[in-house]
């Protein structure tokens, strides 16, 4: 285990002398065995304490690049992200031991491309879709029209359905009294709230960085965007994303919903307090780590994204 000290037996100072004896003794073939052995020892020992305790080497397979950006009829501006398999969770471009909640890290299969808005979603269209001023707007914050909104859970929910609605796409959710709905998960094509997997998928932008677009943790940069163009993503009090709080699982997940067993079903109970956001700054300032998971009450306003799934 890394940074576990050594038994008396196994220190390095007693191995040397141990093992020159060894060598002494032994034939040249024999030698060059335990040679080989002792190197690959070495070698593993090395590795053990290059690599963060807990990471793991990303992958990054995109299907084929990003497709290309549009402007809807509503004016958001939505950017591509590919299709294809991508690691989630603590990775070596986190650059340090990752929160438990972070692992294990494990590839997740993206069947369908994604559109996912380049910024969240501003106060203006909010406001126009709900015909009510964006509910729970965060104090201090920038005010104008085109700021992000910052809206309670169920609110960002009904924004989807609206501006689907308003732009001739079927609605994604069915936002009950006790629960909220995405019957058809990733296979809707009108507008709803990125997965957890989504979103940090869509955060990374095909690279390996610890923050989004590779931002210096501690600088107040939101206007850097990643490697997919989108911009803001983890400066801020968190996004909502679709979800509950779970613990991830090994193997490779397929469109993972984050809800249920293996994020396989799509009701989430609105009775539940808290639930997922993504992308909130540290107390310091600056971005969020692409990995970083946290837990907001539903009530409490935060901005969203807004994404579509394409065939």
């Amino acid at each position: 285990m890394a940074g576990a000290s050594l038994p008396p037996a196994a220190d390095p100072l007693r191995l040397e002398g141990l093992l020159r004896d060894l060598a002494v003794r032994l034939t040249p073939p024999h030698r060059r065995l335990m040679l080989l052995i002792v190197g690959l020892g070495i070698l593993a020992w090395a590795i053990d304490r290059l690599i963060p305790a807990g990471a793991t080497v990303a992958r990054i397979e995109p299907a084929g690049p990003p497709p290309p950006g549009v402007v809807s009829p509503s004016g958001l501006v939505l950017l591509g992200v590919p299709a294809g398999v991508f690691t989630v969770g603590c990775t070596l471009g986190q650059g340090e031991t990752c929160p438990s909640d972070e692992g294990p890290a494990h590839p997740v299969r993206l069947s369908r491309a994604l559109w996912m808005s380049q910024e969240p979603v501003s106060r203006a269209l909010v406001e126009t879709l709900l015909g009510r001023p964006a509910s729970g707007e965060r104090r201090g914050r920038c005010a104008a029209p085109t700021c992000p909104a910052h809206v309670a859970l169920e609110d960002a929910l009904r924004v989807a359905n609206a501006l689907s609605i308003a732009e001739g796409l079927e609605p994604c959710f069915s936002v009950g009294a006790a629960t909220a709905e995405w019957p058809e998960g990733p296979a809707c094509r009108g507008y709803r709230l990125p997965t957890e997997a989504e979103w940090e998928i869509a955060a990374r932008g095909g690279e390996d960085l610890s923050t989004p677009g590779g931002a210096p943790l501690g600088r107040p940069d939101p206007g850097t965007p990643n490697g997919y163009g989108l911009l803001g993503l983890g400066f801020g009090v968190g996004e909502w994303v679709w979800g509950e709080d779970h613990a991830y699982d090994d193997g490779e997940q397929l469109d993972p919903t984050g809800v249920g067993p293996w994020g396989r079903t799509a009701v989430i109970w609105l009775g539940v307090r808290s639930r997922p956001v993504r992308g909130a700054s540290p107390a310091g300032g600056g971005p969020a780590r692409v990995s970083d998971r946290a837990v907001e009450a539903r009530a409490e306003p935060h901005p969203f994204r807004l994404v579509r799934s394409l065939p």
